[in-house]
């Protein structure tokens, strides 16, 4: 009878083990695409297209081609 409670019980410990396991990989998975999805909306906003008036003031002032790279404008 102890030895089917000893079996039971690392049973129960592998099942318990296996279980951390697959969430701390879930959670390492998500955090991976929710990191991803974080910089991919960075890049697109940071490197939308310009329209021909947002380039045209560019070209005309170095300094509100800094001011455009840093605010976002």
């Amino acid at each position: 009878d102890s030895a089917h409670v000893d079996v039971l019980f690392v049973y129960i410990l592998l099942v318990d083990h296996i279980y951390n396991i697959v969430y701390l990989y879930s959670l390492i998975l998500f955090s991976f695409y929710f990191l991803l999805l974080l910089l991919s909306f960075f890049f697109f906003f940071f490197f939308k297209q310009k329209t021909a008036y947002e380039i045209s003031a560019c070209l005309v002032g170095s300094e509100m081609c800094i001011r455009d790279r840093i605010f976002g404008v």
